[in-house]
């Protein structure tokens, strides 16, 4: 009973328009944690991971597979006007001092290895 309400209320409510996320991983490592803490809560388990995901993917996997989703579908439908602000890239210019930012499509080609 319990996994089942925080499979489709808490986890609805986490992943909520995080199709457009721009994660780093120390915050795809805390949203898995705080996942692995309501599934312990919810199941009653104190310290032991083997009986805690039973078959189910994490939630930064979830949230890879959305979006994949949305990348997909703005890439086909380029008529929307999401398409160019979403799927932007700077191609030209300086970059900044320090770390380069993460983007959306920064994001998808570390996703799926494109990247260095």
């Amino acid at each position: 009973m319990g996994i089942t309400v925080i499979i489709t209320c808490g986890v609805s409510i986490i992943v909520y328009g995080s199709e457009s996320w721009t994660l780093t991983a120390a915050l795809t490592k805390r949203l898995d944690g705080l996942y692995t803490r309501l599934l312990r809560f919810a199941l009653n388990i104190t310290w032991t991971n083997e009986k805690l995901y039973q078959g189910l993917p994490k939630i930064s996997e979830k949230l890879r597979g959305r979006r994949m989703r949305l990348a997909g579908h703005l890439i086909r439908h380029t008529e929307e006007a999401a398409h160019e602000t979403v799927l932007w890239e700077p191609l030209h210019g300086n970059p900044k001092r320090g770390a380069p930012s993460m983007n959306y499509v920064k994001l998808l080609k570390i996703e799926e290895g494109y990247w260095p």
